[in-house]
């Protein structure tokens, strides 16, 4: 979907649909891959460029001891400077199922995009930009929080967050089983 605030198209897939989208469209997009540590790598045939991260789907940091990769500071920061060092290009973000992780990182993206264009409904025009693009997205509440924290102070990223996971489609997706 082509964002027209944020000068460039932004798409959201599962590992699974990526050849979907470059059979379509070979050589247009710029991907943000976000996969288990545990997992191969999703296919890059037909993508631009690539940017592997390699985390789980963790939202609690209570879990101690686990061998569970949480999400990292560093991660949200070399996919925003990843995505920064190509303004306008298209980006497809995917993860596994392409519902929690990329879909955070679609909507941190797109609600950083809106805040810095001065949009004062910056959180509500995120969520309906990625319903539009991913209607089943539930997005992960840790990864949607690092990117908040990039560009909001603590108290409201908090706040931001709460808002938009309890979004009720946001919200009803988490309940809705996998088909």
């Amino acid at each position: 979907m082509f964002i027209p605030s944020l000068n460039r198209h932004i798409a959201v897939c599962s590992a699974m649909e990526i050849p979907s989208f470059t059979q379509r469209d070979r050589d247009f997009w710029h991907s943000i891959s976000i996969m288990e540590p545990s997992r191969m790598l999703a296919t890059r045939v037909g993508l631009k460029d690539v940017l592997s991260l390699r985390f789980d789907d963790a939202e609690n940091l209570d879990t101690e001891d686990t061998g569970i990769t949480f999400p990292q500071k560093s991660h949200i920061e070399e996919a925003l400077a990843f995505a920064d060092e190509r303004p306008g290009a298209p980006l497809l973000i995917q993860c596994w199922a392409g519902l929690s992780r990329s879909a955070a990182m679609a909507l941190g993206i797109i609600a950083r995009g809106l805040y810095r264009d001065g949009c004062d409904t910056y959180a509500g025009d995120a969520i309906d930009y990625l319903l539009q693009i991913r209607p089943q997205a539930r997005p992960n509440v840790l990864v949607l929080r690092l990117v908040l924290e990039t560009f909001l102070a603590d108290k409201e990223a908090d706040e931001v967050t709460r808002r938009m996971v309890n979004h009720p489609t946001l919200l009803a997706n988490r309940f809705h089983r996998l088909k």
